[in-house]
């Protein structure tokens, strides 16, 4: 675990320097003014993402005056870390710890685009955090002899967070679904795991974006 906590004391620290140095982007921009904006006016502001966001951003807003932006991109940031401790919990139960470290570390330190947006004040670090403990979770559930009722309401939890902070995130509870409704045939029709089961997911990962699209543009449609 001490690796782990300095790898993110590292990726905090990277990401305030970062922070310190940006000016305000356009989209960050955005994000304020329709925070700002009463609860009725943030409802119907923007058609391409759920409100879900910028009603919790809103009474934060209030706390910070104009201008100091840096106090929001590292309560993202922090956010963000909170999706990297569960990504290093899925890669070391797939990888074990010391090259899931090393995983971790060339996603936070080496990649300069995921600390852009591990700091930026959109709904991408809240996304990513809950997609990650929902991905966790689902590990959880297929661990054999765990504690599935718990597991379960966790994985419940986490797919309805991923669901309403924004559509992706809906599209990522829908694709992982898929994803386990296509190993547990796969296990049940060939009794135990086999290469050939990949391309059926796979497959199945295919519809699943398919159909998950589809649906996202009908309810666009319905929205506009």
């Amino acid at each position: 675990m001490a690796p782990l906590l300095g790898l993110l004391a590292q990726f905090l620290a990277l990401c305030a320097a970062l922070s310190t140095r940006l000016q305000l982007w356009g989209d960050e921009s955005y994000s304020l003014v329709v925070a700002a904006r009463p609860l009725e006016g943030i409802l119907s502001a923007d058609p391409f993402h759920l409100p879900t966001y910028y009603l919790a951003l809103h009474p934060i807003v209030a706390w910070f005056p104009p201008g100091l932006e840096v106090p929001l991109r590292l309560l993202h940031a922090l956010i963000f870390a909170i999706g990297l401790v569960f990504a290093w919990r899925i890669a070391r139960s797939l990888l074990g710890p010391g090259r899931a470290l090393w995983g971790v570390m060339a996603l936070t330190i080496l990649l300069p685009n995921v600390l852009f947006y591990a700091t930026n004040i959109r709904m991408y670090a809240p996304l990513f955090a809950a997609s990650l403990a929902f991905l966790w979770t689902a590990f959880r559930l297929l661990e054999p002899g765990g504690a599935k009722g718990s597991a379960l309401v966790w994985h419940g939890l986490a797919a309805l967070l991923c669901g309403l902070i924004d559509w992706p995130g809906l599209l990522w509870v829908l694709l992982t679904w898929t994803a386990l409704l296509v190993l547990k045939a796969s296990a049940l029709w060939a009794r135990r795991p086999r290469g050939g089961g990949w391309l059926v997911v796979l497959v199945g990962l295919s519809l699943a974006a398919l159909l998950a699209g589809l649906a996202r543009e009908t309810i666009l449609r319905l929205l506009l």
